[in-house]
């Protein structure tokens, strides 16, 4: 379970620093996918890498399974993975060997080769990353995340480049998943429509604040735009 109390997440440093968000409190239960919504620009990405630690926090604390952790990276990647919209660029790896890697972690062969056949990618594990489609890459990438200890999926934008019916099967695969591993995710995506029926709750960006929307049969998409 992930809780944030009171966290602030911030830009630059010095002179230049700027808060953008304040005192954000809120909690993820284990299986849960939360949509992070807000308009362009509005921090998103920086929450994201703030509770990676790839970015710092300005203040307030972080809590995994109610123990407050440092919110530096190398910490941070223990409980946390990160999926982003594009994929890498790697012109000299197959797609296993780039969903086999892990920076913090030892690989699950067996596990992985799991997620392979439930992603039905089995048959493109030696090809190329390079150049399979979007929505393989992005396959191969949920299963590396998958796979890792991490028990916080981070996602931004993750079917960006996807067509209509990859973005329905991959928020289905997300959160087939985020059940049977008991993973929480928190997923930015402009993608609402599509990804609503698969969301447990909402965390809504504004300007400086912030809205918590528990049931999201209720969300009005026009609340976005107010």
């Amino acid at each position: 379970m992930l809780r944030t109390k009171n966290i602030s997440t911030c830009t630059g440093n010095g002179n230049y620093k700027r808060i953008l968000h304040y005192d954000l409190s809120f909690e993820v239960k284990k299986g849960e996918i939360i949509l992070l919504l807000g308009k362009n620009g509005i921090g998103k990405s920086v929450l994201l890498k703030s509770l990676m630690g790839i970015m710092p926090i300005e203040k307030g604390d972080i809590y995994i399974n109610n123990k407050r952790i440092e919110s530096h990276l190398e910490h941070s990647s223990k409980y946390f993975s990160l999926l982003l919209s594009q994929t890498p660029q790697i012109e000299l790896m197959s797609a296993d060997e780039v969903a086999s890697t892990s920076k913090s972690h030892d690989i699950d062969r067996h596990n992985l080769e799991s997620l392979y056949l439930k992603f039905n990618i089995t048959h493109l594990k030696n090809q190329a990353f390079s150049i399979l489609s979007e929505g393989e890459k992005q396959k191969f990438m949920l299963a590396r995340s998958l796979n890792q200890q991490s028990s916080i999926l981070l996602m931004d934008e993750p079917t960006s480049f996807l067509d209509y019916s990859s973005k329905r099967e991959f928020w289905k695969l997300i959160q087939e998943e985020c059940k049977q591993l008991q993973k929480s995710a928190i997923i930015s995506t402009h993608d609402i429509e599509v990804a609503i029926p698969y969301a447990s709750k909402i965390l809504i960006l504004e300007k400086e604040r912030y809205k918590w929307i528990e049931d999201p049969i209720r969300f009005n998409i026009s609340d976005l735009f107010e």
